[in-house]
């Protein structure tokens, strides 16, 4: 990028090298200030959270009880089976029905990964409570108190806009 001739002439130096450009144009930026559309914007974010929060809180206890019960019975039934006294044979036909069932029971925790799923979910649940005061604790502030409308907005929207992207479904 090369210099005009006034600008080198402006410096009173003729070398590019030397000349210190000085970007000005917003030394005095003015706050913006909180109005009742900012404080409508946040509270209408808030509620959206604590739905979410809700949602996500009964999604990871519906996967936690899927876990529970794809869970405890795969565990349950070859401790029954082999804990059979040998004077009671168990048919091979019986063995083989819950070999069979255990088989489905982990083979679909795997492939469905309940745990994971709700553990994500109750995360989430957290994570939006956690914005919920956030917010709650921004408009308890006096508006003359608070952080300018402009740059906490901006903060908040971007929290907002992740957690919504990255959720679960």
């Amino acid at each position: 990028m090369s210099l005009s001739a006034e600008a080198k002439q402006a410096s009173g130096n003729s070398s590019p090298t030397k000349l210190s450009l000085s970007w000005d144009h917003d030394g005095t930026r003015e706050e913006m200030p909180w109005s009742d559309k900012h404080d409508k914007l946040l509270g209408h974010w808030k509620t959206d959270c604590e739905h979410r929060s809700e949602y996500h809180g009964k999604q990871g206890k519906k996967f936690k009880k899927v876990f529970m019960l794809l869970g405890v019975p795969s565990i349950v039934l070859p401790l029954v089976s082999a804990s059979v006294p040998p004077t009671i044979r168990l048919s091979p036909y019986i063995v083989l029905v819950i070999s069979i069932i255990v088989a489905l029971l982990t083979g679909t925790t795997t492939i469905l990964n309940p745990g994971k799923k709700s553990a994500e979910h109750y995360m989430y649940e957290s994570e939006f409570q956690t914005f919920v005061t956030t917010v709650n604790v921004i408009q308890s502030k006096s508006k003359r108190y608070r952080e300018a409308a402009d740059v906490t907005l901006e903060k908040v929207s971007a929290i907002y806009n992740q957690m919504i992207q990255a959720a679960p479904p």
